[in-house]
Order: C-alpha cells, then sequence, then structure tokens
C-alpha cells in the first residue's frame, strides 16, 4: 500500500459500465484479424501455418496475456 503522502494525484475514473467484445471475450469467439502485411511477413519467413489459424493462436494469445 502507498502511503497518503506518497501520492500526488489520483485520477478521476469514469464508471460507465462498458460491454464490449474486448472486455466480455471468450475462446470460443475469435477477436483478432490478421492483415495483409502479417499475411506477407509469414509467407516471407517461411512459416507453414494459414491466416486463419494464425489469427486463432493471437487471439489466444493475446487473451492469456492479459489475464496473466
Amino acid at each position: 500500500m502507498i502511503p497518503d503522502h506518497y501520492v500526488k494525484y489520483c485520477e478521476p475514473v469514469n464508471d460507465e459500465i462498458q460491454n464490449t467484445l474486448e472486455k466480455n471475450w471468450t475462446f470460443k469467439e475469435k477477436n483478432f484479424e490478421v492483415t495483409q502485411e502479417m499475411i506477407k511477413k509469414i509467407k516471407e519467413c517461411n512459416i507453414d501455418i494459414s491466416p486463419e489459424d494464425l489469427e486463432w493462436v493471437i487471439d489466444c494469445w493475446e487473451k492469456l496475456a492479459v489475464n496473466d
């Protein structure tokens, strides 16, 4: 816990309820799309994965990284 005399400013928090896909995500739905640039890069690097599978991999990784 930070002592009160160390705190210079407390930013006000918006109390609105956000009901967006980013806040209420599930592993059952994909929430990521690869760009054409990323598709080009995986081809250049000879990575044997389809763009659709790459979307799932990145989507799951992002969801795990946020909660870890």
